[in-house]
């Protein structure tokens, strides 16, 4: 899975700007553009790799580009949208900016995990913590403030045609991680049925049992 951006920048030694600072909004701005230009980069790196293996392949990203938007105001988000581009800067004229929808279109489906802080506060976690598979993450949100966040985040994707949301059962975190599983596993064989893979490899290795026959004759040949 892709790591959290946001987290890499705060273990790096980022800092959010003060509620007393008079220049947060400006610096919340920095963060955020900072935040949406690495996962756009992330995004594609990760998924050219993963074309270039040639085979059917599944990413999951911590997070999306649209969680920023559960994180900054209507006029600063409009801003974050205007200013970023769908491509990489400078290489198409005129610029082609992103959009809502050109976000949404980015992901094959949405899982929106239920903050723990919601249906299980006992496990929530925050401050600078460890999550469940043992990384350092940076969460700051009071469990309150995790709710209005969370609820915020999950509008910000209602538009997906492919939105799951996993809440807090009582069969615990393993249990959400296995409906997560499923629920993934679905739409990959929804999107890349399994005959199609089994019959994309039935016939590479066809070919590759002819092209070693023909090896074998011409070796023979030459005896």
């Amino acid at each position: 899975a892709a790591p959290e951006i946001a987290t890499l920048l705060l273990n790096s030694g980022c800092h959010f700007a003060e509620s007393a600072d008079p220049r947060r909004q400006q610096r919340l701005k920095v963060f955020q553009q900072g935040i949406m230009a690495m996962q756009l980069q992330m995004e594609r790196s990760m998924t050219d790799i993963a074309s270039s293996t040639g085979r059917p392949s599944i990413i999951v990203f911590d997070r999306g580009l649209l969680d920023g938007k559960a994180y900054v105001g209507d006029a600063m988000w409009a801003s974050l949208v205007d200013e970023t581009e769908a491509s990489a800067p400078g290489f198409e004229k005129p610029r082609k900016h992103i959009t809502e929808e050109y976000m949404l279109r980015r992901y094959n489906m949405i899982i929106h995990l239920v903050t723990a802080a919601d249906g299980a506060p006992q496990f929530y976690k925050w401050g600078k913590t460890k999550d469940d598979s043992g990384r350092d993450v940076i969460r700051g949100e009071t469990p309150e403030q995790a709710i209005v966040l969370d609820e915020q985040t999950r509008k910000a994707y209602s538009n997906h045609p492919r939105l799951v949301v996993i809440d807090n059962g009582p069969d615990g975190f393993q249990a959400k991680l296995r409906r997560c599983t499923e629920a993934i596993l679905a739409v990959a064989m929804e999107i890349h049925p399994q005959h199609q893979f089994l019959g994309n490899k039935i016939q590479k290795l066809e070919q590759e049992n002819a092209q070693l026959k023909s090896e074998i004759e011409l070796l023979r040949s030459r005896r």
